[in-house]
């Protein structure tokens, strides 16, 4: 077990191993309100001593993080020094007897600094001095990188910086003229800062950020809440832009142009377009005064304009170019084949799924899609198979598709688009109201003992009103709670104390919702109503993921709970808590399990997430042997943007559950097998952070969500993602949890 150092066991050590003038220096030490540290009698003076060197930090949690060094000289020991200060004060020292340390107890999203010294066998004397310093950050919770703001803004270019995100070794930037981000232009950093130039003077601009892996090809995170920049007026002697931009060559499928060289400027960068207005570019990077188009239309006129940048592509050197037309020619009978085969295989009111036969091996492909023959306004996707899953469109809407074969990084055409199919949207199925619905939800409540101070955050006895207002006003006939602790609260003066799921069912039914649990037990322990000295007994106990249902609408036939795998006993429990119902407008029974995993990034926690979830539906399967209708509900720590994949949400869909919203991997727009009929704020993120402007990465679709509903096969009539929110999306007075409440109406079959 690691201690932190004492002065006192220096001064102890000092009268048997050190000389006079090691003592002297111990005084000097502490007279000036440092620790000296003493040497052994036979070690060179620390000025000249060398110190421990490759000190580095391999992974970093939410509160933890990892070092190693290198031996030093075969010491027995070494001492971590570590701060949240660069000149070390108030720091606080571990001992280790390895040559690596996991410093536990951190504050998340905080940089610490760290250096290392060896240490004597009797753990006191130093051998060598501190080694240099090293600055690591802990990892954050939020889902995206924050703190986006402008720096800086001239007529061509706005400055951007924010927050590093757990330490992500690249960042994409994105921005747009326009709100919803369409049109959107993509830059990539390696750093928390950006200089985005080539800009139109006097121009508003949305720009949101987002982390990525460091090759550029994977999002680690989701898109950050966009901010406004605008570019100052244009300035009489304005930045000039490249000259001489005209085109050489032209074809069926391109066009070929040159320019002038601009100021040595190692790269360029060509926008085009159907469109006077630029709308709908694209864009394409060059090392040289010559760009050669392809993949284009036949007999169809272009925009091309040019501008300067940086040798990394990322930096805007100079103001685009004004714009030239040029037109491609008429497709000649023995045109470059395109791909074919392409044809759609299933049509659903929101999307429309397509195929088609691989092209010369092509590593890639790219999809036009339009609402008019002639392609204009036209949305473009990438593939890098021969399948392709259409989504977000218009029920009932003839579209129009092509495909091309194009580079693996997607900026070359290798192919003439194919010939356009049309495929057409299913129409809004007409279906009758469901009678009597029954509501289920799941809320993370946060545990009261879990207080971090976050802003806009309040204490347990400051928001449970609010929480108990938001249960309230939904009234679910069965809701599952988690984080509802077990553990007494700590400013209740109640005899015996209370724990927060007591508080909790108490206050529901002193504001009228007649709401009781389905277990009271607090641990599963003979004295179930404190863990101290326990002597196990199965109570049914869940800790504070529990089942609460409304007796005046539902009625309770059994229940129980399990405890899920675990890492260690450090870890706290993590329990499913099921119950059987009756639905008493219909008589018809079901059967709710609520669940709340472990967190945690890597692989081990990809593992036991997966271990926990084979175990929830291993405990329906025993505990639902009438196979009854079933709902899912849980906080289970996994989100579309976990890497490499959602592993719970894999598991619970591949044995047959479903998701009402369809929110499936590195997607917003809903898949084809979502059954919600209508949606209440599923765009909004299902965690909140305690942010006043609620987590939203867009105004449709789907957000990213930790917590989840699923069913067995059945009518979801309607979900809602429950925010008080202003017009702005804003956060109405107290913000109840740090999770939003998540509900469904459904007709069980």
């Amino acid at each position: 077990m690691n201690h932190p150092l004492s002065l006192n066991r220096y001064v102890a050590k000092a009268t048997s191993v050190v000389s006079a003038l090691l003592i002297l220096l111990l005084v000097l030490g502490v007279q000036s309100g440092t620790a000296a540290p003493l040497l052994p009698a036979t070690t060179v003076s620390q000025t000249t001593a060398a110190a421990p060197t490759g000190l580095a930090s391999p992974s970093q949690e939410l509160t933890s993080v990892k070092l190693t060094w290198n031996a030093w000289n075969n010491a027995p020991r070494y001492r971590v020094q570590f701060s949240t200060k660069a000149d070390m004060s108030g720091a606080t020292y571990y001992r280790y007897g390895t040559t690596s340390a996991t410093i536990t107890g951190l504050s998340k999203d905080t940089t610490y600094y760290f250096r290392v010294r060896a240490l004597a066998s009797d753990n006191s004397t130093a051998l060598s001095p501190y080694s240099s310093t090293i600055k690591v950050s802990t990892k954050t919770d939020s889902l995206f990188p924050t703190g986006l703001k402008f720096t800086e803004q001239s007529e061509f270019g706005i400055k951007l910086a924010w927050n590093a995100w757990n330490n992500a070794p690249r960042y994409r930037v994105q921005f747009s003229t326009k709100p919803d981000m369409s049109g959107a232009t993509y830059y990539r950093y390696y750093t928390t800062a950006a200089d985005i130039r080539g800009l139109t003077p006097n121009t508003t601009y949305y720009f949101r950020v987002s982390a990525i892996s460091a090759d550029g090809t994977t999002s680690l995170s989701s898109y950050s809440s966009a901010i406004t920049a605008k570019t100052t007026v244009a300035a009489p002697t304005a930045t000039p832009a490249p000259t001489g931009l005209k085109f050489t060559e032209q074809s069926e499928f391109g066009i070929k142009l040159a320019w002038n060289a601009w100021n040595n400027a190692p790269r360029y960068r060509i926008q085009f377009s159907t469109k006077p207005d630029m709308s709908g570019a694209t864009y394409y990077r060059y090392t040289t005064t010559t760009a050669d188009i392809r993949g284009l239309t036949p007999n169809t006129t272009y925009y091309f304009r040019v501008s300067a940048i940086s040798a990394d592509g990322t930096t805007s050197l100079s103001p685009y170019s004004s714009a030239i037309t040029a037109k491609t020619t008429v497709a000649a009978p023995t045109a470059t084949p395109a791909p074919t085969g392409l044809k759609f295989t299933e049509q659903s009111e929101f999307g429309i799924k397509l195929a088609w036969n691989a092209w010369n091996n092509a590593p890639r492909y790219r999809i036009q899609i339009s609402t008019k023959s002639d392609m204009s306004g036209a949305t473009y996707n990438r593939y890098y198979t021969t399948t392709a899953d259409i989504r977000g469109l218009t029920p009932n809407t003839t579209y129009y598709f092509r495909v091309s074969a194009i580079t693996a990084d997607g900026t070359t055409s290798l192919s003439p688009y194919s010939s356009a199919i049309t495929a057409r949207t299913t129409a809004k199925t007409a279906l009758a109201p469901v009678t009597n619905p029954l509501r289920v939800a799941s809320y993370n409540v946060k545990c009261a003992n879990c207080f971090a101070g976050d802003p806009n955050e309040l204490p347990w006895a400051d928001r449970r009103s609010a929480v108990v207002s938001s249960i309230k006003n939904q009234l679910p006939d069965v809701l599952g709670v988690q984080e509802a602790s077990q553990g007494w609260l700590k400013d209740d003066p109640r005899p015996g104390g209370i724990s927060q799921f007591e508080d909790l069912a108490e206050r529901l039914v002193a504001s009228g919702a007649p709401y009781k649990l389905t277990n009271t037990k607090r641990n599963n322990c003979v004295n179930h109503a404190t863990p101290t000295n326990c002597v196990y007994q199965y109570q049914g106990a869940s800790q504070g993921t529990k089942l609460l249902f409304n007796a005046n609408t539902v009625d309770l036939i059994n229940e129980g709970s399990l405890a899920l795998p675990s890492l260690s006993g450090e870890d706290n429990g993590r329990y499913v808590a099921w119950g059987t119902f009756r639905q008493k407008s219909t008589g018809k029974k079901f059967f709710v399990a609520n669940a709340h995993l472990q967190p945690g990034g890597g692989a081990e926690y990809q593992t036991l997430r997966e271990q926990q979830t084979k175990s929830i539906l291993a405990e329906i399967k025993l505990r639902n042997p009438e196979n009854l209708p079933v709902l899912i509900t849980g906080d289970l720590n996994s989100h579309k943007w976990t890497e490499p994949t959602n592993v719970p949400y894999d598991v619970l869909t591949a044995a047959g559950y479903v998701d009402p919203l369809g929110n499936t991997y590195a997607t917003d727009q809903p898949s084809s097998s979502a059954t919600a009929e209508a949606r209440i704020g599923t765009f909004y993120d299902s965690f909140n952070a305690f942010k006043r402007l609620a987590n939203a990465r867009n105004d449709y679709g789907n957000g990213t969500y930790l917590d989840y509903i699923f069913t067995s096969k059945m009518r979801v009539a309607e979900w809602e993602t429950v925010v008080n929110v202003d017009a702005n999306g804003n956060f109405v007075g107290v913000i109840p949890s740090d999770h939003n409440m998540i509900r469904v109406d459904v007709g069980l079959p």
